[in-house]
Protein backbone atom coordinates (compact mmCIF):
# COMPACT_ATOMS: atom_id res chain seq x y z
CA UNK A 1 0.00 0.00 0.00
CA UNK A 2 1.33 3.43 -0.88
CA UNK A 3 2.11 5.65 2.13
CA UNK A 4 -0.22 8.50 0.98
CA UNK A 5 -3.27 6.30 0.36
CA UNK A 6 -4.28 5.90 4.05
CA UNK A 7 -4.16 9.69 4.43
CA UNK A 8 -6.41 10.19 1.38
CA UNK A 9 -8.89 7.60 2.71
CA UNK A 10 -8.86 9.20 6.16
CA UNK A 11 -9.45 12.72 4.77
CA UNK A 12 -12.24 11.47 2.51
CA UNK A 13 -14.00 9.81 5.46
CA UNK A 14 -13.53 12.91 7.59
CA UNK A 15 -15.03 15.14 4.87
CA UNK A 16 -18.01 12.80 4.51
CA UNK A 17 -18.66 12.61 8.26
CA UNK A 18 -18.39 16.37 8.74
CA UNK A 19 -21.28 17.09 6.38
CA UNK A 20 -24.00 18.35 8.70
CA UNK A 21 -27.51 17.10 8.18
CA UNK A 22 -30.40 19.39 9.12
CA UNK A 23 -32.21 17.17 11.59
CA UNK A 24 -34.61 19.95 12.67
CA UNK A 25 -35.98 20.29 9.17
CA UNK A 26 -36.42 16.53 8.85
CA UNK A 27 -38.30 16.44 12.15
CA UNK A 28 -40.67 19.22 11.03
CA UNK A 29 -41.26 17.84 7.52
CA UNK A 30 -41.57 14.07 7.49
CA UNK A 31 -40.80 12.08 4.40
CA UNK A 32 -44.33 10.66 4.37
CA UNK A 33 -45.98 14.03 3.61
CA UNK A 34 -48.76 13.93 1.03
CA UNK A 35 -47.21 17.07 -0.55
CA UNK A 36 -44.28 19.34 0.29
CA UNK A 37 -42.83 22.32 -1.58
CA UNK A 38 -40.21 24.86 -0.58
CA UNK A 39 -39.84 26.54 -4.00
CA UNK A 40 -36.07 26.10 -4.14
CA UNK A 41 -35.84 24.94 -7.78
CA UNK A 42 -37.60 26.06 -10.94
CA UNK A 43 -39.04 22.53 -11.17
CA UNK A 44 -40.96 23.24 -7.90
CA UNK A 45 -43.38 25.42 -9.88
CA UNK A 46 -44.27 22.75 -12.47
CA UNK A 47 -48.00 22.09 -12.40
CA UNK A 48 -48.82 25.34 -10.61
CA UNK A 49 -51.10 27.88 -12.29
CA UNK A 50 -50.51 31.60 -11.67
CA UNK A 51 -46.85 31.24 -10.65
CA UNK A 52 -44.41 32.97 -12.94
CA UNK A 53 -40.62 33.38 -13.02
CA UNK A 54 -40.76 36.52 -10.85
CA UNK A 55 -42.99 34.77 -8.27
CA UNK A 56 -39.98 33.14 -6.59
CA UNK A 57 -38.04 35.57 -4.37
CA UNK A 58 -34.83 35.27 -2.40
CA UNK A 59 -36.23 35.31 1.12
CA UNK A 60 -37.18 32.41 3.36
CA UNK A 61 -37.77 31.51 7.01
CA UNK A 62 -34.91 30.14 9.08
CA UNK A 63 -34.16 26.59 7.89
CA UNK A 64 -36.43 27.23 4.92
CA UNK A 65 -33.83 27.19 2.21
CA UNK A 66 -33.13 30.31 0.20
CA UNK A 67 -36.33 31.08 -1.70
CA UNK A 68 -40.06 31.46 -1.14
CA UNK A 69 -43.14 32.21 -3.20
CA UNK A 70 -44.65 35.70 -3.34
CA UNK A 71 -48.40 35.80 -3.94
CA UNK A 72 -50.19 38.98 -4.95
CA UNK A 73 -53.02 39.56 -7.36
CA UNK A 74 -56.07 41.42 -8.51
CA UNK A 75 -59.78 40.75 -8.36
CA UNK A 76 -59.71 37.48 -10.29
CA UNK A 77 -58.96 34.60 -7.93
CA UNK A 78 -57.33 32.22 -7.30
CA UNK A 79 -53.97 33.93 -7.71
CA UNK A 80 -52.11 30.62 -7.70
CA UNK A 81 -53.32 27.04 -7.46
CA UNK A 82 -52.21 23.45 -7.80
CA UNK A 83 -54.55 20.62 -8.79
CA UNK A 84 -53.61 17.11 -7.66
CA UNK A 85 -54.30 13.82 -9.41
CA UNK A 86 -57.49 11.97 -8.48
CA UNK A 87 -57.22 10.36 -5.05
CA UNK A 88 -57.14 6.58 -5.03
CA UNK A 89 -57.94 6.20 -1.30
CA UNK A 90 -59.85 8.03 1.43
CA UNK A 91 -57.65 10.23 3.61
CA UNK A 92 -57.68 12.98 6.22
CA UNK A 93 -55.39 15.93 5.55
CA UNK A 94 -54.09 19.02 7.31
CA UNK A 95 -52.31 21.98 5.73
CA UNK A 96 -49.11 23.59 7.03
CA UNK A 97 -46.84 26.37 5.80
CA UNK A 98 -44.56 29.20 6.76
CA UNK A 99 -46.00 32.58 5.81
CA UNK A 100 -45.18 36.26 5.98
CA UNK A 101 -47.66 39.10 5.50
CA UNK A 102 -46.14 41.77 3.23
CA UNK A 103 -49.29 43.89 2.93
CA UNK A 104 -52.77 42.90 4.17
CA UNK A 105 -51.88 39.19 4.17
CA UNK A 106 -53.42 36.37 2.22
CA UNK A 107 -54.63 32.80 2.50
CA UNK A 108 -54.10 29.17 1.56
CA UNK A 109 -57.04 26.78 1.11
CA UNK A 110 -57.15 23.06 0.46
CA UNK A 111 -60.39 21.57 -0.82
CA UNK A 112 -61.95 18.93 -3.03
CA UNK A 113 -63.32 20.08 -6.38
CA UNK A 114 -67.12 20.39 -6.33
CA UNK A 115 -67.29 20.09 -2.54
CA UNK A 116 -67.77 22.90 0.02
CA UNK A 117 -65.49 21.50 2.78
CA UNK A 118 -62.01 23.02 3.03
CA UNK A 119 -59.13 23.70 5.38
CA UNK A 120 -57.89 27.25 5.48
CA UNK A 121 -54.87 29.23 6.67
CA UNK A 122 -54.83 33.04 6.93
CA UNK A 123 -51.36 34.57 6.69
CA UNK A 124 -51.52 37.63 8.93
CA UNK A 125 -48.19 38.05 10.76
CA UNK A 126 -45.55 40.48 9.42
CA UNK A 127 -42.70 38.12 10.38
CA UNK A 128 -42.17 34.53 9.27
CA UNK A 129 -44.70 32.41 11.15
CA UNK A 130 -45.50 28.70 10.99
CA UNK A 131 -49.19 28.09 10.32
CA UNK A 132 -51.18 24.85 10.69
CA UNK A 133 -54.81 24.47 9.66
CA UNK A 134 -57.15 24.19 12.62
CA UNK A 135 -59.39 21.68 10.87
CA UNK A 136 -58.84 18.40 9.07
CA UNK A 137 -60.13 17.80 5.55
CA UNK A 138 -61.69 14.38 4.95
CA UNK A 139 -61.18 13.42 1.31
CA UNK A 140 -62.96 10.58 -0.44
CA UNK A 141 -61.34 8.32 -3.00
CA UNK A 142 -62.10 9.62 -6.49
CA UNK A 143 -61.89 13.25 -5.37
CA UNK A 144 -59.62 15.84 -6.95
CA UNK A 145 -57.79 18.07 -4.45
CA UNK A 146 -56.97 21.72 -5.11
CA UNK A 147 -54.48 23.88 -3.18
CA UNK A 148 -55.33 27.56 -3.67
CA UNK A 149 -53.32 30.68 -2.70
CA UNK A 150 -54.82 34.17 -2.65
CA UNK A 151 -53.54 37.58 -1.68
CA UNK A 152 -55.15 40.76 -2.92
CA UNK A 153 -58.27 41.64 -4.78
CA UNK A 154 -60.13 44.93 -4.55
CA UNK A 155 -57.60 45.96 -1.88
CA UNK A 156 -53.98 45.32 -2.86
CA UNK A 157 -52.10 42.76 -0.79
CA UNK A 158 -49.08 40.46 -0.83
CA UNK A 159 -47.69 37.54 1.15
CA UNK A 160 -44.74 35.17 1.09
CA UNK A 161 -45.23 31.42 1.59
CA UNK A 162 -42.69 28.66 1.97
CA UNK A 163 -42.50 25.02 2.97
CA UNK A 164 -46.10 24.26 2.09
CA UNK A 165 -46.94 20.82 3.43
CA UNK A 166 -50.03 18.65 3.24
CA UNK A 167 -49.89 15.85 5.79
CA UNK A 168 -52.13 12.81 6.19
CA UNK A 169 -53.44 12.33 9.74
CA UNK A 170 -55.54 9.63 11.45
Amino acid sequence: MKPGLPLVIFLSCLAFLSCEKNLDMEADYPIDSFYFNSFERSSDTVGWYGIYENSIVEEAPKLGGRYSLVVSGGCIVPHAYYQFATLTEDCNLILKCWGKNLSNGGSLSLYMEDHPDRVHISVSEASWTKYISEDTLHCAAGSVLVLELNSGGIISSAMLVDQIEITEVD
